[in-house]
């Protein structure tokens, strides 16, 4: 500080409530009353360092200003390099810088989803309004968060969607029989043979081995073949026509 007197105060100040309360954390108050020269008031011939532990506020997200207020009586009014509070070198330990800050209105409302824009850090918080038009409370402790590609759940499985086999279909085990790209909870034919697992439900096949080169009915036609034919892989046709045609001679 130079030529600052004692009707003057050099304060360091935080604030919890985005800047509508201010509370004092370092106070210098200056010295003499101004006479004929600047050296009647409190010159420092240099910088002092100084330090404010700031822990009691540790998980708040905070402002902090600097300023030199008149408190009554004379100064030495002046817009110089000589006269003034000056600061240098400020570092804040601990603490990360918050940028690109919005605030959203949520109403009377219990809980919200918070559905970032892009990846990256965050830190939210939440302040109550009583009326509209009142300043709202302080805010409340900050929860860092951090948005990753993928992150996002559909299905509630405990899978994010990036790596997830069927994304709309709970399925925690991920369980795929044929290894293909989908899961057996979503994947139509599980074994990958061909055959719908519906299909070879329906005919008593199973639907998690390959058996689209089986003969279930010993037809001489595959299985595969007989579901695209459209006939039945377990009844051999033929004998069966044999058999009716036999019992009506």
């Amino acid at each position: 500080m130079s030529a600052i007197c004692s009707s003057q105060k050099a304060l360091a100040q935080i604030s919890v409530d985005d800047g509508q309360s201010w509370i004092d954390v370092f106070t210098q108050a200056g010295t003499g009353t101004p006479v004929s020269q600047l050296s009647d008031c409190l010159v420092e011939s240099g910088f002092t360092s100084r330090s404010v532990s700031l822990a009691s506020y540790a998980g708040r997200v905070v402002k902090v200003r600097f300023l030199l207020t008149w408190l009554s009586g004379g100064i030495w009014s002046s817009t110089s390099s000589t006269v003034g509070f000056f600061v240098d070198d400020i570092t804040v330990t601990n603490a990360q810088e918050l940028t690109n800050i919005s605030t959203s209105q949520l109403g009377n409302v219990s809980g919200f989803n918070f559905n970032p824009a892009s990846v990256g850090n965050y830190m939210l918080q939440v302040q109550y309004f009583g009326w509209t038009g009142f300043a709202g409370g302080a805010w409340g402790p900050a929860l860092s968060v951090v948005a990753v590609v993928g992150s996002t759940d559909t299905d509630g499985d405990g899978v994010p969607d990036a790596s997830d086999n069927c994304p709309n279909d709970a399925n925690t085990d991920q369980l795929n029989t044929d290894g293909d790209a989908a899961g057996n909870v979503c994947d139509t034919d599980d074994d990958n043979d061909g055959m719908p697992d519906s299909f070879e439900t329906t005919y008593g096949l199973n639907p998690l081995v390959n058996d689209a080169a089986a003969d279930n009915d010993g037809d001489g036609v595959s299985n595969l073949a007989e579901y695209t034919n459209g006939s039945n892989p377990v009844v051999n046709e033929a004998a069966v026509l044999l058999l009716l045609l036999n019992s009506e001679e």
